[in-house]
């Protein structure tokens, strides 16, 4: 009996002390902040980010564009390894632009941190536990915790 008490303490204690939360790649920003300068489209920082530090799963998908003879999207999904899902939208009238991220469940320390890190703006501030902003215009970081992943919501405008 103190054998099977013993091993089910053991098993348990195994299983819920191994963190099986999903960690970013460090972001090398000057490099990325490089890679968005000689880029011939505006790609933001945090898909660049991504391309350069996760295979893709897919090509993009679900392209919107602006006018139907327009070179480039202005929205689009694209699905990266580790289950990694980034979504753009900038082609509303009236401006602005909406990124939104989907990671494997990231600790919110570990996400906020990376979100400090990739998207660093001098005039942003954490207004609450989830919330990277500036007090106006500029571009808000939201971040989301689900069941089994940890989003990013991301909007720049005014």
């Amino acid at each position: 009996m103190n054998l099977r008490y013993f091993l089910f303490i053991s098993i348990y204690l195994l299983l819920t002390s191994c963190d099986q939360t999903f960690i970013p790649i460090d972001p090398q920003v000057e490099e990325l902040k490089i890679e968005v300068e000689k880029s011939d489209f505006f790609y933001s920082m945090g898909y660049v980010y991504l391309l350069k530090n996760y295979l893709a799963d897919s090509q993009q998908d679900s392209l919107s564009f602006i006018a139907e003879d327009a070179e480039n999207p202005c929205g689009f999904y694209h699905e990266f390894k580790n289950g990694i899902q980034y979504t753009m939208n900038q082609c509303s009238e009236e401006g602005g632009f909406t990124e939104h991220y989907s990671f494997p469940k990231t600790d919110r320390k570990v996400m906020k941190a990376f979100i400090q890190k990739l998207f660093y703006q001098e005039e942003n501030v954490w207004t609450d536990e989830n919330t990277y902003a500036p007090d106006g215009a500029g571009c808000y970081y939201q971040i989301m915790e689900k069941a089994n992943r940890t989003e990013i919501e991301v909007y720049c405008g005014c």
